[in-house]
């Protein structure tokens, strides 16, 4: 191989590396902002509970 080839060879292994770089790195904020999310869904559910349990207490004192 000439030396113009590995040259070459050598730039897009460079490219291929800083694109699979940006790739992993988008993928852990990905997973990230998922693992927020989730965890935003979560209290949203506690809260909902929360919620469901006053309208219960709320209905079993107008019963009475």
């Amino acid at each position: 191989m000439s030396e113009e080839i590995l040259l070459q060879l050598f730039d897009r292994l460079g490219h291929i590396e800083n694109t699979l770089h940006l790739l992993v790195e988008s993928h852990k904020r990905l997973e990230a902002e998922q693992q927020e999310m989730r965890k935003e869904q979560q209290e949203i559910r506690r809260e909902q509970q929360e919620i469901r349990k006053e309208q219960q207490e709320i209905r079993r004192e107008q019963q009475e």
